[in-house]
């Protein structure tokens, strides 16, 4: 007999419960780590990702009338047992595929690292969690070459960081692929009460005019509005002061802090300059053509293919160090690294240049935004001159 297929709040259960797992791995790993390094901390201090796991599993084990381990050896025990038969929750375990003990004779187990390897280094491994579930979007339409499932996906998260009508945005759609759409809606979360505020007895949030994401309020003795980077703070006036709010339901969700760093704001500039292209030159782009390739694909006069993929880093040291050359596919005949203009400054594209091992037998250029409309102008004007 074939199970019945899991519901969202079945789904929703699964993730929660994953997530568990991954702050325990990533303690874990750190924690081992830090051993290696000499550098452990006392074993009343734990890291705080091992830490954050523990309260979550407390959560998890209280949700389900479980009581959780209530000190330190009795944690080390449980995550020496394999979780697939934690009583009471090991069920959620099983039923998303995920069997085997975190720790194997006080070690992290292979099973362990295989959770935590991903997200054990990184500077914010919650918000890297939080990005996972686009990560799986992307990974799934590269595997079945469900290109248009993939564009769709970012386009919709682009133009929807705030679901006023919540999930059941997704869950009616029938455009969308059943696995993509379990993904999509765990890219989203419900509006937290930080953001709500009561105006005339109604709760209200305000949204970010920069990126869409509904603002949350820091209390103080004047209200600070923080969005999901300080970006948005300093290149927004009045952020402090929104001039609009809107009544908020329960039902409501917005993108997670995590897929709006990721996925959403750093492609604010990036669907604006499709826009302006259009606008200006007529010049319809092709936003994301391919499953992890470039960004956007720009038609020239002459059957010319410009490719362009944006990258929005702070630092150009750490983006140096992580970006090479351009895939083939689709076909380009030149090729751009693109950086926002809000990242202009003395020396950025020169530290970039000095330190990117730049593929010799691909024509690359580094410039800003600004730069690459003057460039396209510049090509648009010459090819009219030498075919009038």
């Amino acid at each position: 007999m074939v199970p019945d297929e899991p519901s969202a709040q079945e789904e929703d259960g699964f993730a929660e419960a994953k997530q568990v797992l991954v702050h325990l791995a990533v303690g874990l790993l750190r924690q081992n780590e830090a051993v290696g390094q000499g550098l452990a901390r006392p074993v009343t201090d734990l890291d705080e990702q091992l830490q954050w796991g523990w309260d979550k599993l407390a959560v998890l084990c209280y949700l389900h009338g479980v009581q959780p381990p209530r000190h330190l050896p009795d944690l080390v025990a449980w995550l020496h047992r394999p979780i697939e038969s934690w009583e009471g929750i090991g069920q959620l375990f099983e039923r998303a595929d995920l069997v085997g003990s975190l720790l194997c004779f006080g070690m992290p187990s292979e099973f362990c690292m295989t959770l935590g390897r991903d997200m054990h280094l990184s500077d914010d491994p919650e918000r890297e969690l939080q990005d996972s579930p686009f990560k799986e979007i992307q990974e799934y339409c590269k595997k079945y070459r469900l290109v248009d499932q993939y564009r769709q996906a970012r386009k919709f998260l682009v133009e929807h960081p705030y679901l006023p009508d919540g999930g059941i945005t997704i869950t009616r759609d029938p455009f969308w692929d059943q696995e993509i759409r379990t993904w999509l809606r765990r890219c989203y979360e419900p509006i937290p009460s930080v953001c709500q505020r009561l105006l005339g007895g109604r709760p209200h949030i305000a949204r970010c005019p920069r990126c869409g994401w509904p603002l949350e309020w820091r209390s103080s003795r004047h209200a600070i509005a923080v969005c999901y980077s300080e970006l948005c703070g300093s290149l927004v006036k009045h952020l402090h002061d929104p001039q609009a709010w809107e009544p908020v339901v329960p039902e409501a969700m917005r993108t997670t802090r995590g897929i709006q760093f990721s996925v959403v704001g750093p492609e604010v500039v990036l669907v604006d300059l499709a826009h302006r292209l259009e606008q200006s030159y007529g010049r319809t782009c092709d936003l994301w053509p391919e499953v992890d390739s470039y960004d956007l694909a720009i038609p020239l006069s002459g059957g010319a293919s410009w490719a362009v993929d944006l990258k929005d880093h702070q630092s150009p040291t750490r983006l140096a160090d992580s970006v090479r050359g351009f895939r083939s596919v689709p076909r380009w005949d030149k090729a751009f690294f693109v950086f926002p203009d809000h990242r202009r400054r003395p020396g950025y594209v020169q530290t970039f240049l000095s330190l990117w091992r730049k593929p010799k037998d691909q024509d690359i250029e580094v410039l800003f935004v600004s730069d690459l409309l003057r460039r396209v102008e510049e090509y648009e004007r010459d090819w009219r001159e030498n075919h009038a």
